[in-house]
């Protein structure tokens, strides 16, 4: 068994595996926005905002305790007052973000300090009203500052076992520049302040998060900086969280509170909503047309097998885990297998592997590609297939029931869909195969020209 090791250790080993987004890039040229906040009252300043499958509609918050929804060119726009609930007189909450599932008619609203969630009822057309649950969460506040973004992560898109609610809120402020994770059981209302799973921060020397939004079609977190101007996309299917991308906002945004992305995959562009509270005016939402986005594939493994050496004619392609280990004359190898028809190999643009660790190691293991002409109930020692070139990858740290991502995209581009895994250490390592009960391999592309 592996020690427990800190999140913030692993964060730092995987990261510097990973590497940083490259410097901030310019925001997409042919990506124009226009304001359709023009429906929204006088002096309403939207904080926070989120497209909603299930309805249909953009919802937006506004902070002096106001909801909003409108279609996603900004007309039918309606808006309603909200209060805390139990206060009396009736006080209306500080609401700086707001998140959905998109799988049930329900927004749940982000009030700054105490940091809370607020459930209400939503539609399509009728007036939304609260639900009676509510939910504190321990994340940190200062002078005021606290719970800035808010969104929804579901179960098989964060890097945490499954919730019995289906997903997980990430939530931020702007006072500490951390995402916190955050497990609410949704099917009562919170009875003390909920502690986080965990935290990462997406961007170091920067604490001005003011707006979380995660695109399941894009398995991408949407992370927005105000005073620094940029938006971060993050990859969340391990707790490493690398930025794919930083774009540097457009100038006529000021005072950037809320991001949502409008789901159309597949499709190399979509459009991209900023709520823009400037202090100067109001009711500002700008729609931004053609921003880049990479619809994402998620694919099980067809085949996957542990070989040893000491057993080196017996077969373990039925198992529920997958072994690697280093010893004298006992090594352990596994390969797993995809299928990549109907997948353009060029249009690949990041391709991640990545495996459930159940016993993690001090170097996670290496890999090469092979032949894809092996079967998982006859493949041993010596009949496995030999690497196709050099090994690579790993030799991070690996904590137990943690994910652990490899960067496999060369490969795949050069027609290689089978790869084998061989120790860096004399530390053991197991992770679920494709018969274990949960937390599956699973090879995720992301696709251009989609």
């Amino acid at each position: 068994m592996f020690r427990n090791i800190s999140v913030l250790a692993i964060f730092c080993a995987s990261f510097l595996a990973t590497g940083p987004a490259a410097t901030a890039l310019p925001w997409p040229p042919t990506s124009s926005g226009t304001d359709i906040g023009g429906g929204l009252p006088s002096g309403y300043e939207p904080s926070g905002i989120v497209w909603d499958n299930f309805t249909g509609a953009l919802w937006l918050v506004h902070d002096e305790g106001q909801l909003s929804r409108m279609l996603r060119d900004g007309t039918f726009t309606e808006t309603w007052d909200i209060y805390l609930p139990g206060t009396n007189p009736p006080q209306k909450p500080d609401l700086e973000s707001i998140a959905v599932t998109g799988t049930s008619p329900k927004v749940y609203l982000g009030v700054e300090d105490p940091p809370t969630i607020l459930e209400y009822n939503s539609s399509s057309t009728a007036a939304p009203w609260a639900s009676g649950k509510s939910w504190e969460l321990d994340l940190p506040t200062v002078a005021g500052s606290g719970m800035e973004g808010l969104t929804w992560v579901p179960n098989g898109y964060h890097p945490y076992a499954n919730s019995a609610s289906g997903g997980l809120f990430y939530a931020s402020g702007q006072s500490d520049g951390r995402v916190y994770v955050y497990d609410v059981n949704l099917s009562q209302t919170g009875t003390a302040p909920l502690a986080p799973l965990g935290w990462f921060t997406p961007l170091a020397g920067q604490n001005d998060i003011s707006d979380l939004y995660f695109s399941s079609d894009t398995r991408t977190l949407f992370v927005l900086y105000d005073f620094a101007n940029q938006l971060l996309e993050v990859d969340t299917s391990t707790k490493s969280y690398p930025v794919m991308s930083t774009y540097v906002l457009p100038t006529y945004t000021t005072g950037q509170e809320g991001v949502t992305l409008l789901p159309q995959c597949p499709g190399a562009k979509t459009d991209i909503y900023i709520a823009d509270d400037t202090n100067g005016a109001s009711h500002v939402v700008y729609r931004l047309n053609n921003f880049p986005q990479l619809c994402t594939a998620a694919l099980a493994p067809t085949a996957d097998a542990t070989t040893r050496q000491a057993s080196p004619n017996s077969n373990y392609g039925l198992t529920a885990n997958l072994t690697k280990d280093s010893a004298v004359n006992a090594d352990e190898n596994f390969l797993a297998r995809f299928n990549l028809s109907g997948i353009t190999l060029s249009q690949i643009a990041r391709a991640q592997l990545v495996f459930f660790a159940t016993d993690g190691t001090d170097q996670s293991p290496q890999y090469c590609a092979t032949a894809a002409n092996w079967a998982e109930t006859t493949i041993t020692w010596n009949n496995q297939p030999p690497c196709s070139g050099n090994n690579t990858g790993g030799g991070v740290a690996v904590d137990n029931n943690n994910w652990v991502s490899y960067d496999v995209r060369s490969p795949l581009q050069s027609g290689w869909s089978s790869f084998r895994f061989t120790p860096r250490s004399t530390n053991d390592l197991i992770a679920s195969s494709r018969q274990a009960s949960g937390n599956r391999p699973k090879l995720i592309l992301w696709l251009t020209g989609q």
